[in-house]
């Protein structure tokens, strides 16, 4: 009988050992109003355009991308997430995919889950090639790994569809799974299809997994792969 799956309680990521590394130059400096609650703060973008190189949101919005900018420059992940997400709808500044996507992956080499999200999204968006998807899973992974239910189901819908991997369907009822514990609604139904539908050995395995990923999550213990 496989084990089952509870809800998983809320845990501090693992942090990832750090290798020695040689010298590097000084990071900047981080100004002070790039630090606190007020750099935490998500930026309501109340407008968009698509147009390439047109900018909507008036004086308001080119003051906070202006503003937000500095603390991009500086290192600030969720800055330099902001400033992606100000040149992908034109907002403040004159809207620019390719510049919104560097930003994007300045912020998700800092480990920032929502740029991993969106460095996914951007490259699974339109007509992607299979390395663009292989690579957008590898993103989804990334930020499903630091618990956001939203990325989880991705990753469960990729295995399900073959999107940048081959069908995998035990391992999207594992993710499933898991994104149910964080009470993920649009996780339950697929979980209970590939329930009904995977021979009951693969179906076993699969909460196994999720099982040993969740145990993991609460231990805070590095995870294990999926």
């Amino acid at each position: 009988m496989a084990r089952r799956i509870f809800a998983f309680a809320a845990a501090a990521i693992v942090a990832l050992a750090v290798q020695p590394a040689a010298a590097q130059p000084a990071a900047p400096a981080i100004p002070p109003e790039c630090t606190g609650p007020a750099a935490e703060e998500f930026i309501d973008i109340d407008a968009r355009t698509d147009v390439a190189g047109e900018i909507v949101g008036g004086e308001v919005a080119a003051r906070t991308f202006a503003a937000t900018l500095v603390c991009a420059e500086a290192g600030v992940a969720r800055a330099q997430w902001n400033v992606g997400r100000m040149f992908g709808t034109g907002w403040g500044v004159p809207r620019d995919p390719a510049a919104a996507e560097a930003w994007y992956r300045r912020s998700a080499e800092q480990g920032f889950a929502f740029a991993e999200i969106s460095v996914a999204l951007t490259l699974a968006a339109g007509t992607p090639t299979p390395e663009q998807l292989a690579e957008a899973l590898t993103f989804f992974i990334r930020a499903a790994n630091q618990g956001d239910s939203f990325a989880m189901m991705r990753v469960a819908m990729a295995y399900e569809g073959g999107l940048g991997t081959p069908v995998d369907l035990m391992r999207a009822a594992a993710w499933y799974t898991v994104a149910t514990g964080f009470n993920e609604p649009g996780a339950f139904d697929p979980m209970y299809a590939l329930q009904s539908l995977l021979p009951r050995a693969a179906w076993e395995q699969s909460q196994d997994l999720a099982e040993d990923w969740a145990e993991a999550w609460n231990g805070n213990r590095p995870l294990p792969p999926i």
